[in-house]
């Protein structure tokens, strides 16, 4: 599974159960990027209610560059964690967790 794939059924899921979100396609991938800021900022925004989460995702294997949250990734996680948001780095094979957290079970 490409990370798109990944992030287009997630996309589909969270608008199942309600979440509005927001995602960049292309944050900086090969230095091209339309969006200014730190570096790391998460692949997902998504609200519903007064819950909020960001998600980093990831589909190559842990322990690997692709499958790895980078330490500006984790800072941003860590930060907007400090200020409410829930936050997850999100693998396709947390497919259960990621529709618990989704349908607020």
């Amino acid at each position: 599974m490409t990370e798109q794939s990944f992030t287009t059924e997630l996309l589909k899921w969270a608008k199942t159960y309600g979440w509005r979100c927001f995602h960049v396609r292309n944050s900086g991938h090969a230095g091209m990027t339309a969006v200014q800021g730190d570096k790391g900022f998460p692949d997902l925004l998504c609200v519903k209610g007064s819950r909020w989460l960001v998600a980093e995702l990831k589909v190559g294997k842990t322990g690997t560059k692709r499958g790895d949250a980078t330490s500006d990734q984790i800072a941003w996680l860590k930060v907007l964690g400090a200020v409410g948001a829930e936050w997850h780095v999100w693998r396709p094979e947390d497919w259960s967790s990621i529709l618990a957290v989704l349908s607020g079970r």
